[in-house]
């Protein structure tokens, strides 16, 4: 019975070792190992849930012959070695002892490749023919959902890549080979192989939060041990696309972003000190190691710098007065590293960064970024150029997902301001370069950012051209639309015309968008192409009042010259530059001296509309004012203000206020000029095929109204390769607006109202006002004949009668010709006003412009969805409009509509006011007033004091001035530590002057530029709230503001999700903040006073 008893607890002893490790081949020592069988990896049971404190109890779940496994896994010391090799979805060999594994090893593949033929026993792999037993598929995209399934299907596996390991095959992703366009060499201590180094990871390493640091988050992971690009990185990147984001915060358990204090992802990607920390590494070894040898030198962003300094390998400081190449800037939970300065100033640098793709999700990772030192938002400078040229050119697959960034340099870059650099290790770390630290052999401390990129890249060095005269496109008249990126490009200089393409990254065009005819620009040519281009600035205009051998005097200055050449550009497609030696007819002509060259030219005479409207003003009133602006001014030009690829806004569709082109060429032009030239293409405004070689020269119907609403919605200009702007095909603006939230649409037409935009096939219109017979006056950019019968005639209003078509006998018709010729006299010279036909214009029931289904009418919302309407212009009649608009007493009416609330705009252009003496009792602030409380407030505590004494202007644009002067006051108008005044358009004796003083002084603001305050600027609801953030200490929110229109990367949006949570503002409805809407002086107040 004993020995039956003996032999029965023998068997179970061995079927319970066999339990902990099954399919597991017993060790002499008992312990098990993997034998033959592998191991896909599945990650952490209960990823999501469980708590980062009970690391080392983890169960953690991995598939073999066809079933999920679970073990523990050893972790001696802390060090989680094991923990640290493992990689969600690859394969492995195991050792396992009582349950847990002590060992592990990437399993080597008996073949991998692109399957090229299966059977129901043999597959073929990358050449190698194989028996297998079972298929499964790895599939691991997605954060926290690995999963292993077998495959029974065999009739789409051809063509799909795979792993084999013994006689198992698995489906499972395999990255394409990659080389870097720049990478270092391991132990090199030179600056340029450090720089070198820094880029190898550029555009296929994405951003991981933790990722790098080693899998228990302390310091770093395997790969920022690794020489050369980690292959984990290089999977990661190509298994995503614009889709990945580093965070899921709703579902944690799908999310790359650790848990706790543990980095499941580690391996996948890095963050930014984890960046530095490999990029330093691999400068500064040779060899790899692992974790539980070395701890590398990851560590926390704000310590890299001064711990690289107390290594004794550079320097380390708080107080910045430059950067160069190399330099390492540690701030609270960020660093980075300087590539190089631009001779602007601004910086081209390396860092790791979750920017969001072009799919709005976050994990760009690592990458070139812009610094512009003169403004935190201005991607016009030289670094962000570069950057987009760089990343655009050599890494097209990370820019298919994602834009180059301008971050800020407020944020990033100036420690003596913001909550990020409060901690005492933040700073900037310089190289030494005597080889304590590195050495320079390559002369790079020396060489601009633009010298180091070309060198890495080994890119010819750029060359410039100055004062260069562009005449055009070569073969204008007979080349092809299709083949616009290859086009020649004609310029003269230096006596004589020279060509070249331009790039053309994206089809943006951003160049050729730059370049008008006959206008003198410096260009930067690499290689034979022009990769920018500048408008050149005079050193002198005017008219030519003396001339000699030697010496030309313009406009009061007397300049050595050594040639004159003329410029002539008034037919399309024939602008030429000819060499005068004559010089006794040049007294009295206008000239342009760029250094020792003079052009004769055509100089505009200065222009003022006789209406214009305030940028940003988002009033009804406004909206027609600023449609007048252009008016008499603006010829018709087909794709005129489209850009130059003829798809979206121009620069011009896209400037705040009148274009110069568009008036240069209005007074170029006389009653002869026409938009078309049918029978001669190569000397015709009209664009040939697809694209508008004389897009800047005036405005077509659809650019007309697109320019409109970008000044009405927008206080700054920008450039057609940042924004598309509203510039779009005439039809479908009208429901496009509608679309926005700004207003409605219809086809079913019963009235029009003043602002109205009609869409049809092929034109575009707005309202203007309706008269008290019916009639219609509107305003559209048409090519009206001229009296010499040429098609040109441009923006202007015009006239609608329902009554008949052809019926000038109505007042509509009355109205636009007096007030045509009575303040647009140049215009009607060569133009009369025009009736349009209003079956054709105005009834989409009928006609074949109206079979488009967007045709239609689109009226604004005037709850501030869209416009306001303060001034009662809804109500108002065509007469009454005009009158009011062009201040016209004689044809005011008996009874003049008085707005309720008044709105007194303070335009870029009137100097800021100062407050009148303290007085309540404003006759504009009225019990029930949003702002009622907060005025009374503000006056009480000497914050305003209104603009007159029975006036506040609730409705008034704040200026930068005065808000600064608000902000000021509430601070108790503190004495300025200093008197030294930066700007030089703040005078010592403004009242604003100390208060501009002080908020420099407090980081509130850094001026518009080094120089430049701005003080009689509109302040934008963008600035407001910043300034109130930075005056209230830059306190960081919980959380990011739900504003759809405020991108996460904005230098304000910190500031907005601050204000948001503190109940300071809650936008402008419908999800909106309205960042470039002007504030009021009522908004500012109302926002003080809910902080108070």
């Amino acid at each position: 019975m004993k020995k039956r008893l003996c032999s029965l607890l023998l068997v179970l002893t061995m079927l319970s070792t066999l339990l902990v490790a099954p399919a597991s081949a017993l060790e002499a020592d008992g312990s098990t190992s993997a034998g033959n069988e592998t191991y896909v990896y599945l990650g952490i049971k209960d990823y999501g849930t469980v708590e980062a404190d009970s690391k080392p109890d983890f169960v953690h779940r991995f598939y073999t012959n066809g079933e999920e496994v679970q073990y523990t896994i050893a972790s001696s010391d802390n060090k989680y070695a094991i923990q640290n090799k493992l990689q969600e979805g690859y394969v492995y060999d195991l050792t396992i002892e009582g349950g847990v594994v002590t060992d592990a090893a990437a399993a080597t593949a008996d073949a991998e490749g692109t399957i090229a033929s299966i059977d129901d026993s043999t597959v073929t792999v990358n050449g190698a023919a194989v028996k297998y037993s079972a298929i499964y598929e790895i599939s691991n995209n997605a954060a926290g959902a690995t999963a292993v399934t077998k495959v029974t299907d065999l009739t789409a596996l051809v063509g799909k890549t795979a792993k084999v390991y013994g006689d198992t095959v698995y489906l499972t992703f395999i990255a394409e080979p990659y080389t870097a366009p720049v990478s270092g060499t391991p132990g090199e201590r030179t600056l340029k192989n450090y720089l070198q180094t820094a880029m190898n990871p550029v555009g296929t390493a994405l951003y991981v939060y933790g990722g790098s640091w080693d899998w228990q988050d302390v310091n770093s992971s395997n790969q920022a041990l690794t020489i050369g690009l980690p292959q984990s990185w290089i999977d990661f990147f190509q298994q995503q696309d614009a889709n990945y984001t580093y965070k899921n915060s709703a579902d944690p358990a799908h999310s790359y972003y650790p848990h706790n204090s543990w980095n499941q992802y580690y391996y996948a990607g890095v963050d930014c000190s984890a960046y530095i920390g490999w990029t330093v590494y691999n400068v500064m070894h040779t060899e790899s190691t692992t974790n539980d040898l070395s701890d590398g030198y990851v560590m926390s962003a704000v310590k890299m710098a001064k711990t690289f300094a107390d290594k004794g390998w550079g320097t380390w400081t708080r107080d910045i007065k430059s950067f160069k190449p190399g330099d390492i800037f540690s701030m609270s939970g960020h660093v980075w590293t300087v590539l190089g300065v631009c001779d602007d100033g601004s910086i081209v640098f390396l860092h790791s960064t979750p920017s969001d793709s072009k799919a709005g999700q976050g994990g760009g990772g690592v990458q070139l970024s812009a610094l512009n030192p003169n403004s935190d938002d201005d991607k016009n400078c030289e670094a962000y150029k570069l950057v987009t040229k760089y990343m655009t050119k050599y890494y097209p697959e990370w820019s298919e997902r994602y834009d180059a960034v301008l971050r800020s340099y407020i944020s990033y870059a100036t420690p003596a301001t913001g909550t990020k650099y409060k901690e005492t290790w933040s700073g900037n770390f310089s190289w030494n370069l005597d080889g304590t630290g590195l050495t320079d052999p390559d002369g790079y401390a020396d060489m601009s950012a633009a010298e180091i990129l070309a060198d890495l890249f080994g890119e010819p060095m750029p060359t410039t051209c100055e004062n260069a005269v562009y005449l055009g496109v070569k073969d204008y008249g007979t080349v092809e639309a299709d083949s616009k990126p290859d086009f020649v490009h004609r310029f003269y200089t230096n006596g004589e015309e020279v060509q070249y393409t331009i790039a053309s990254s994206d089809n943006k065009y951003a160049i050729q968008n730059k370049l008008q005819e006959g206008y003198v620009y410096d260009l930067t040519i690499e290689g034979g192409v022009v990769t920018d281009a500048a408008a050149a600035t005079a050193d002198a205009e005017g008219t030519i009042a003396s001339i000699d051998d030697s010496t030309v005097t313009v406009n009061g200055a007397a300049v050595k010259y050594s040639a004159i050449y003329e410029i002539s550009n008034n037919a399309a497609g024939a602008t030429a530059v000819t060499k005068v030696t004559d010089l006794t007819a040049l007294v009295g002509k206008t000239a342009k001296v760029y250094g020792d060259t003079v052009y004769l030219t055509f100089i505009a005479e200065p222009y003022t509309a006789p209406v214009s409207g305030t940028p940003g003003e988002r009033t009804l009133k406004n909206y027609l004012q600023t449609a007048m602006n252009p008016v008499g001014t603006a010829l018709y030009v087909y794709g005129g203000s489209w850009d130059w690829q003829d798809v979206n806004s121009s620069n011009q569709a896209l400037t705040i206020g009148l274009p110069q082109s568009w008036i240069d060429f209005f007074q170029q032009q006389d009653a002869n000029y026409t938009y078309k030239n049918s029978a001669d293409p190569a000397h015709s405004y009209y664009p040939h095929n697809s694209w508008n070689q004389y897009y800047y020269a005036g405005v077509d119907c659809s650019a007309y109204i697109g320019w409109t609403v970008y000044n009405v919605m927008h206080t700054e200009s920008t450039t057609n390769d940042l924004s598309d702007g509203y510039v779009m095909s005439a039809v479908k603006m009208a429901k496009t607006f509608a679309d926005k939230g700004w207003g409605t649409w219809t086809r079913d037409i019963k009235s029009f109202k003043p602002g109205d935009i009609f869409s049809m096939s092929g034109h575009v219109w707005t309202v203007l006002g309706v008269c008290d017979d019916g009639s219609i006056v509107f305003l559209h950019s048409t090519p009206s004949d001229s009296k010499a019968g040429q098609g040109g005639g441009g923006v202007q209003l015009s006239a609608l009668n329902p009554n008949s078509d052809d019926d000038k006998n109505c007042e509509a018709y009355k109205l636009v010709t007096k007030y045509m010729t009575k303040y647009y006299p140049e215009w009607s010279e060569r133009y009369d006003a025009v009736l349009r036909s209003y079956i054709s214009y105005a009834t989409p029931a009928t006609g074949t412009k109206y079979k488009e289904t967007w045709s239609g009418n689109f009226s604004w919302n005037l709850d501030g969805t869209g416009l306001t309407d303060p001034d009662g212009y809804a109500d108002m009649s065509a007469a009454e409009i005009l009158a009011d608009l062009f201040g016209d007493a004689e044809t005011q009416p008996d009874t003049p509509v008085i707005p309720s609330q008044p709105s007194t705009p303070v335009r870029p252009s009137q100097p800021s006011q100062p407050e009148q003496p303290s007085q309540k009792g404003f006759n504009d602030v009225k019990p029930g007033d949003y702002f009622y409380d907060a005025v009374n407030w503000a006056v009480e505590k000497g914050i305003t004091t209104g603009t007159s004494a029975t006036t506040f202007s609730p409705n008034a644009s704040c200026t930068r001035a005065q808000i600064v002067t608000f902000l000021w006051r509430a601070s108790g108008s503190p004495e300025p530590k200093t008197a030294s005044n930066p700007f030089t358009d703040v005078a010592a004796n403004a009242y604003y002057c100390k208060a501009v003083l002080w908020a420099v002084e407090n980081g509130i603001t850094t001026g518009t530029s080094a120089t430049t305050f701005s003080p009689d600027s509109p302040c934008t609801r963008a600035q407001g709230v910043t300034f109130l953030w930075r005056a209230n200490g830059s306190k960081a929110a919980s959380a990011a503001a739900s504003f759809t229109d405020v991108a996460s990367d904005a230098y304000y949006a910190p500031a907005v999700a601050w204000a948001a949570e503190q109940n300071v503002t809650g936008g402008v409805g419908n999800g909106l903040f309205s960042s470039d809407t002007t504030c009021t002086r009522a908004q500012i107040v109302s926002m003080l006073y809910r902080l108070r």
